[in-house]
C-alpha cells in the first residue's frame, strides 16, 4: 500500500504528502473549529518546510545528485536523496543551506510583522499568538535551531559527518561516530517526552532509527562502491532468458527449474527488461495458460558492468528486483550477465571479512 501522494512537482522533484499528515491536519481542524488560524499556521508552517526541504534538493541537484522525492510528515519533511555524498564540503553545503533556509524565512516574516502586525483570533496555546508573520517567523527560526543539533541524521549532525569526515578522513567512522552522537540526542528526546511532549519522542524515535540505518548504508557503500559489476555478474551462459511471446506456465517451469523469481525478457536482438516477482503473482493461476510473459509490465532495467556493485545495490532496494540484467556501454541493448541479489550479499560477506575482492580481466 502506498502511504504517501504526489502534490505537485518542482525542478522535477515529486512533493507527497503523508497521509498521517492528513490525519494530522484534519484532527486539528477537528479539535479547534470554528478557529482557523491554528489550521492557517499549520499551513504555512508546511509550505516553509517545503521550502526547507526544496533548499536541500536543489543543492544537491547543483552537484548532479539526483533527488528522488520530497515527503511531509507531521514531524516535519524528508528529502530523499539517490547518492550519500562522501565529500565533507558537500554534504555539509546540502545540510546546511536548510536551515540557512529557514532562518531567513523566519527574518523575514519578522520583519514584515513589525512593519504590517496581521493578527487573527486564536484559541491559548504557547507555541502561537495570533499574528502571523511573527509567529511565522519565530517557528521557523526554532525550525532552523532544531534541525542544526548534532543528532544525526538531522542537518546538524550531517554537517558533524562532514566535519568528522574532513579531520578523520574515514566516511564509515565518521557516520559511526556521528551517529552515537544522534543515538544519545534521540534517547534524550525519548525520555523528554515522556515527561509531556509526545513529539520529541516520535522524533526521537525517527531519529534513532535513521541513524542506524545511515551506518548501515555506509558500511554497505563503503564495500560495494570499489566493486564493478562486471566483476560480479553472472555471465550470460548462466542466465535464464525469455521470449515475450512464451506463455507465462511455460515461463514458470522454466523458473522452477532454474531456481530464480524474478525473468529477464529478451528477444533474438535485445533485451527488453525485467518482470518481477510481485508481477507474477498478480496472474492467477487459471490465466497462465492464455497469459504471455510480454502482456505482463516489463521494467526496462539494465545497469552497465562498469558501474559500481553500490549502483546495483540501490537500484533493486527501489525497485525490488532480485536481479538487473547487465549491459555494456557500447552494446546497451545486449545481454552480457546479471547481477543478482545474491551476487551483492556474496560480495557483502567477502568485503566485511576479508576487505578485498578479485577483478575480472577487461
Amino acid at each position: 500500500m502506498k502511504y504517501s501522494f504526489t502534490i505537485i512537482r518542482i525542478r522535477g522533484i515529486p512533493i507527497e504528502l503523508h497521509l498521517t499528515f492528513i490525519g494530522l491536519l484534519g484532527l486539528l481542524v477537528i479539535l479547534t473549529y470554528p478557529v482557523i488560524y491554528p489550521t492557517l499556521l499549520f499551513g504555512i508552517l508546511f509550505l516553509s518546510v517545503v521550502l526547507h526541504e526544496l533548499a536541500h534538493s536543489i543543492m544537491a541537484q547543483h552537484y548532479n545528485i539526483p533527488v528522488r522525492k520530497i515527503i511531509l510528515y507531521p514531524i516535519g519533511g524528508a528529502a530523499q536523496i539517490e547518492d550519500i555524498p562522501e565529500n565533507p564540503r558537500v554534504e555539509a553545503r546540502i545540510a546546511l543551506i536548510g536551515p540557512f533556509t529557514s532562518i531567513i524565512i523566519g527574518l523575514l516574516a519578522l520583519g514584515i510583522h513589525f512593519i504590517y502586525p496581521l493578527s487573527f483570533s486564536t484559541i491559548p496555546l504557547f507555541v502561537w499568538t495570533g499574528f502571523v508573520f511573527f509567529d511565522v517567523g519565530v517557528l521557523n527560526l526554532v525550525l532552523a535551531g532544531f534541525n542544526l543539533i548534532p543528532a544525526f541524521p538531522m542537518d546538524g549532525g550531517r554537517v558533524l559527518r562532514a566535519f568528522l569526515t574532513y579531520f578523520r578522513k574515514d566516511f564509515v567512522l565518521a557516520t559511526e561516530n556521528a551517529a552515537t552522537i544522534g543515538r544519545f540526542f534521540a534517547l534524550l528526546m525519548i525520555f523528554s517526552g515522556f515527561l509531556g511532549n509526545f513529539w520529541l519522542t516520535v522524533i526521537g524515535v525517527f531519529i534513532y532509527l535513521g541513524a542506524s540505518q545511515e551506518v548501515y548504508t555506509a558500511r554497505i557503500s563503503s564495500i560495494l562502491k570499489p566493486l564493478r559489476v562486471g566483476d560480479v555478474m553472472l555471465d550470460r551462459e548462466n542466465v535464464l532468458t525469455v521470449s515475450p511471446n512464451m506463455q507465462l506456465s511455460q515461463a514458470l517451469d522454466l523458473m522452477f527449474q532454474a531456481q530464480v523469481k524474478d525473468l529477464v525478457i529478451c528477444t533474438e536482438n535485445s533485451l527488453l527488461g525485467v518482470v518481477t516477482w510481485d508481477q507474477l503473482l498478480k496472474i492467477p493461476p487459471e490465466a497462465r495458460q492464455i497469459t504471455r510473459v510480454g502482456d505482463l509490465h516489463i521494467k526496462p532495467l539494465s545497469i552497465m558492468s562498469e558501474n559500481s556493485a553500490f549502483d546495483a545495490y540501490k537500484i533493486m532496494m527501489k525497485e525490488r528486483t532480485r536481479l538487473i540484467p547487465v549491459v555494456s556501454t557500447e552494446a546497451p541493448c545486449n545481454l552480457l550477465g546479471i547481477i543478482t541479489n545474491h551476487s551483492i550479499a556474496y560480495s557483502l560477506e567477502i568485503g566485511r571479512t576479508f576487505g578485498i575482492f578479485p577483478r575480472r580481466n577487461s
